[in-house]
């Protein structure tokens, strides 16, 4: 039997254990503000972890060609120009799809008390960080890296949602067994999914850094002007 390389290995995560602070979960609804509400933190997650399938799917991926504004891995092209400048000096990336299942989707549909629906919708939110949190802590491990950076399409107009359809692409067999599929609208379905491509940094970049938005649940660092400024050059 022909051994397979290790770019051509769909490595795949399954049942990752994820965790939530009580006191994140109250923060983040905002619980203690709100008055006339019977919610409890620990009531919303007791009722929200069972309905959760955390997996991940990933593969190591070489550059072989760069561009101005892009590279190429295995034959895919992808145009970003934070991209390329992400990955100059470095070979080795990490493309991956993760997902925590449509159970709380589905639940939450149901729910006719839309404050619930609201709550349930966004611990998921928080489910679905913490199992990225897991996969990158495995990432970093296995590999021994000592820094992981992350870009995921549509995240920066610069990657625009498009940019999808090579990432998918590229990770059709581990799509499938994680059971995450695109639409032709850029939807991923699970809905409660990401995906994106990891690569080595010496020095820690986090898209949020080029976001202005503020109402992000998914937030990891605060808007850098100067880093936005910087990337907008030419």
């Amino acid at each position: 039997m022909k051994q397979l390389r290790e770019t051509d290995k769909i490595h795949c995560l399954f049942d990752i254990p994820v965790k939530l602070s009580i006191k994140k979960v109250e923060n983040v609804l905002r619980l203690k503000k709100l008055r006339r509400v019977s919610a409890d933190a620990e009531k919303i997650i007791s009722e929200v972890f069972p309905l959760i399938k955390a997996r991940a799917s990933y593969r190591v991926c070489y550059i072989t060609r760069r561009g101005k504004d892009w590279i190429q891995l295995e034959g895919r092209r992808f145009a970003s120009r934070i991209l390329r400048d992400n990955v100059r000096d470095i070979e080795r990336v990490f493309p991956y799809i993760i997902t925590i299942g449509d159970g709380v989707e589905s639940r939450a549909c149901d729910e006719t008390e839309l404050l619930k629906q609201y709550f349930m919708e966004t611990v998921a939110d928080m489910v679905l960080i913490s199992a990225r949190a897991h996969l990158l802590s495995h990432l970093k491990k296995k590999y021994r890296i000592k820094r992981l950076s992350n870009m995921s399409p549509g995240s920066l107009k610069d990657w625009p949602i498009t940019e999808q359809r090579p990432l998918f692409d590229l990770m059709e067999e581990g799509s499938i067994k994680i059971q995450v599929q695109l639409t032709e609208t850029m939807l991923m379905l699970p809905r409660k999914s990401l995906s994106g491509i990891y690569f080595s940094t010496e020095k820690d970049f986090i898209s949020c850094q080029l976001c202005p938005r503020n109402s992000c649940i998914g937030r990891m660092a605060e808007f850098d002007k100067k880093m936005s400024e910087h990337y907008q050059m030419d």
